[in-house]
């Protein structure tokens, strides 16, 4: 759905935002479905901008779900901690050289790695991450600012020094291939997985996608090949 004459705002785009604002703060998939449904239905019938109609993305999520308080950012940040170093865990499963039945040597390097994985996954989505989103549900329509990219690529470069320092502190200049104990592969390759299937299902800021309409009946798969094919988010409730 496009702006109509004298609409400022791409009601998509705003619905992305307030799709991601809702999810942010906890409300079912099922209710943002609705709400973003309402909003929909309201611009079409009325070619109103939406955000004169409801306000800003953030503010009027308010109304139907309280803003993600300190509790359930932390809890968000410490599941996203758990779940990021699933990818490293299942690539160092299969990369080992260890006999596959056999056991994986756990090295400082891949504790450091594992534990550095977990800070930038766990520690960037629910502060920076989150302030930039919360600040993007304030400024539909008016663009995202310079400040926005500069924030996050200085914040990405401090957690990418600090990460590295780590590592060659636990390493020494030498480097440290000693191994503390060991793994073995099947468990490992079995929390990996379950560190990202975890990472799919907990929400993240800045993954403004739309809610599948309520009259959606296609199967799992058709969903799919639209989302591949690049027209998911452009259905139309």
């Amino acid at each position: 759905m496009r702006p109509v004459d004298g609409m400022r705002v791409d009601v998509l785009e705003y619905c992305r935002v307030l799709a991601s604002q809702l999810r942010l703060a906890g409300l079912p998939e099922a209710r943002v479905r609705v709400v973003v449904q309402d909003v929909l239905a309201h611009v079409e019938a009325t070619g109103e901008d939406p955000v004169e109609a409801f306000g800003q993305p953030t503010d009027y999520a308010a109304q139907w779900a309280r803003p993600p308080g300190a509790l359930r950012v932390l809890g968000l940040m410490a599941a996203t901690a758990v779940a990021f170093p699933g990818f490293w865990l299942v690539f160092t499963a299969f990369t080992s050289p260890a006999p596959w039945a056999g056991a994986v040597p756990v090295t400082p390097f891949l504790v450091a790695a594992v534990a550095g994985a977990a800070v930038v996954g766990g520690v960037y989505p629910w502060t920076v991450g989150l302030w930039l989103e919360r600040r993007a549900g304030r400024r539909v329509g008016r663009g995202r600012s310079p400040l926005d990219a500069v924030v996050a690529v200085l914040t990405w470069a401090a957690l990418a020094v600090l990460v590295l320092v780590v590592v060659q502190r636990v390493l020494g200049p030498d480097g440290d291939g000693r191994t503390l104990f060991s793994v073995p592969r099947r468990v490992l390759l079995a929390v990996g997985l379950g560190g990202m299937a975890l990472s799919l299902v907990l929400p993240s800021p800045g993954a403004q996608t739309m809610p599948r309409s309520p009259a959606d009946h296609r199967s799992w798969w058709a969903r799919v090949r639209s989302l591949l094919a690049g027209t998911g988010n452009r259905r139309r409730f």
